[in-house]
């Protein structure tokens, strides 16, 4: 509630209207929560899509809500837009203004990840390989890289299948047709 009748009140402004408020009345059984996403993802949001978002108050639980609403404009200091999600909350175990992390499900793709130190750049040239294990043998096997996610990065390449033993640990000192032998 803002001022009325004579307007005495007198604290620091610190809402939207600029003016102190006198009185808060706040529902919990649902919240709302603005989430900023980058506007790569924009074509890939849509309305009543799930958000899962984790608190460090409880670790082990991830609370579920919905999109409401997608913001129409981009910021363009941020390169982001927002949506507008609400989380039911039940036994009000989450409370306005704490702090949470926000996961979207976007769409899953098939992809070959390998761990990144596996991943050896030609000098002089921007070529990347790796090794594989065949027969006591190093392969160098020429990739090209595609997403990274975080320690990890996709590689394509149609001469590596699934199942063959890629050399992630000493990769820097072997040649093509090197012997070499396994530590699992």
């Amino acid at each position: 509630k803002y001022f009325e009748n004579g307007e005495m009140f007198s604290a620091v402004p610190n809402t939207q209207a600029g003016k102190a408020a006198i009185l808060s009345i706040v529902e919990t059984d649902k919240l709302k929560a603005l989430v900023n996403i980058s506007e790569m993802y924009f074509p890939h949001i849509i309305m009543g899509m799930s958000v899962y978002f984790t608190s460090d108050v409880y670790p082990e639980e991830s609370f579920e809500g919905r999109i409401s609403r997608i913001y129409p404009t981009i910021d363009p200091t941020t390169r982001s837009f927002a949506v507008e999600v609400i989380i039911p909350n039940p036994g009000d175990r989450l409370r306005p203004g704490m702090f949470t992390r926000a996961k979207i499900n976007l769409e899953k793709v098939q992809a070959f990840v390998v761990p990144s130190i596996a991943v050896l750049k030609l000098q002089g040239a921007n070529d990347r390989y790796v090794f594989i294990e065949k027969d006591g043998i190093a392969h160098r096997i020429k990739v090209e890289l595609g997403e990274r996610y975080d320690d990890q990065v996709e590689i394509i390449s149609d001469e590596i299948h699934q199942g063959e033993k890629l050399v992630i640990a000493g990769q820097s000192r072997l040649i093509d047709g090197m012997e070499v032998s396994v530590n699992e």
